[in-house]
């Protein structure tokens, strides 16, 4: 139900919608959009990662099938509150990665209904495709014995698509190198650079479980 693009001239990754029967029409995600700059502690409870996910749906929209079923899963929390926008159905999830699978599927089955938000740790995400992309490649690093080598290696294959000119860049995360490319001066990436910090709070990823800081592990 979406697509990754790649613009070499700029820098950028463009998340696109792209399932045609959507209702909304495919739209540019720039990467400095507007994301609060604010830190999304994660932390650890019986060896799983503490990250709130929080999908909102409008009120007026009937749950799609397979999301009330989620509802029913221990694992989603659902409740309903009143926003700017309305009511809502939040449905909230934690305990990465126990919970990963049916939160992708869930974020499937909304992806395509108007008005739906999410976010993570209280930061609202640019929109379900970005977040179920983070997601996804948070679950394919699963399989690796060093999920955080696995990831450093992610970005080093899109910094050679992107033409990345800092020899030295140790970019722990892919969707950190599109967000660094636009910068004049691109920092030489350290998981403790304050900068680097904030590029992966552009980057939508300071959530993730595989990017621990060193106070953290």
């Amino acid at each position: 139900a979406c697509l990754r693009r790649l613009d070499t001239s700029s820098g950028c990754t463009t998340e696109f919608l792209c399932d045609t029967r959507s209702p909304t029409r495919p739209r540019r995600l720039e990467p400095w959009g507007l994301i609060g700059v604010a830190a999304v502690l994660c932390g650890k409870r019986r060896g799983r990662a503490v990250v709130n996910i929080a999908l909102y749906v409008p009120r007026e929209t009937a749950l799609p099938s397979k999301v009330r079923e989620a509802t029913t899963d221990e694992a989603c929390t659902h409740r309903i509150d009143e926003t700017d926008g309305g009511p809502h159905d939040v449905l909230t999830f934690t305990g990465l990665p126990d919970s990963l699978d049916l939160l992708l599927l869930v974020i499937g089955e909304l992806v395509r209904i108007p008005g739906v938000w999410a976010t993570v740790g209280g930061q609202r995400m640019s929109s379900l495709v970005a977040l179920w992309n983070r997601l996804d490649c948070y679950r394919q690093s699963l399989s690796h014995p060093d999920r955080r080598a696995y990831c450093r290696g992610q970005a080093a294959r899109l910094q050679v698509l992107l033409g990345c000119t800092v020899p030295s860049c140790m970019s722990p995360c892919q969707f950190v190198c599109p967000q660094c490319m636009t910068k004049e001066n691109p920092p030489t990436l350290s998981l403790v650079h304050p900068e680097t910090q904030m590029l992966l709070v552009f980057g939508e990823v300071e959530w993730c479980p595989n990017l621990v800081r060193p106070t953290q592990s």
